[in-house]
């Protein structure tokens, strides 16, 4: 059977179904990168954290299967699956910044899990309040300095200096050529320099 020919749902429920090795590969195949570029720009996971999430992603993929419902969308339903281990993993954090044992987050209430994660994109952390409070104007300053660089160059900075990824990399993420990202990166130097010594100055 030629798995190319067959619809991303077809993959997906082939997979669950009959545990088809083949079509879960193909499917893998079809989505790792896309799911690498969901999870860095629409979740905002980076450096090398988006590889293991991104590994656990496709674990729970493998686990959760038999709940796929042929009805919709295998597409969305790969992205929830991410969405949720991303969202797992920032409740976990929380929950060990918090001193707390290693712990099942996905028997989490919702309350609990909506709090960590609201902690997460906000910003808030909780542990100690001089710290955090430090980490929180440190990485307020950095953003005001990315945000001052053109839209191109700061998806590039994003994704090369602070999302671990090759340029290469990058490129496929971005949708772009290998040269645009290191023309974007020569240019964006030389902003940030100046930029970062005008903060270190002030």
């Amino acid at each position: 059977m030629n798995y190319t020919l067959l619809s991303d749902n077809e993959l997906l429920q082939r997979f669950a179904d009959d545990h088809d090795e083949e079509a879960f590969q193909a499917l893998h195949k079809r989505f790792h990168t896309e799911l690498h570029g969901f999870l860095f720009n629409d979740c905002g996971v980076f450096g090398p954290e988006i590889n293991d999430i991104l590994q656990d992603v496709w674990v729970r993929v493998v686990l959760k299967a038999h709940l796929y419902d042929p009805s919709y969308s295998a597409r969305n339903w790969l992205y929830r699956v991410a969405e949720r281990v991303v969202l797992t993993n920032w409740a976990h954090k929380s929950f060990q910044k918090r001193g707390g044992s290693d712990c099942d987050t996905f028997n989490m209430s919702d309350e609990e899990l909506s709090h960590c994660v609201e902690n997460r994109r906000t910003g808030q952390v909780v542990g100690d309040p001089l710290q955090t409070l430090l980490d929180a104007e440190q990485q307020k300053h950095i953003q005001e300095v990315l945000d001052q660089l053109p839209e191109g160059e700061r998806k590039a900075v994003n994704a090369v200096y602070l999302g671990g990824m090759t340029i290469e990399e990058a490129a496929s993420i971005l949708d772009t050529l290998e040269n645009t990202i290191g023309g974007q990166l020569s240019r964006a130097r030389p902003r940030l320099k100046r930029m970062l010594a005008d903060l270190v100055q002030n």
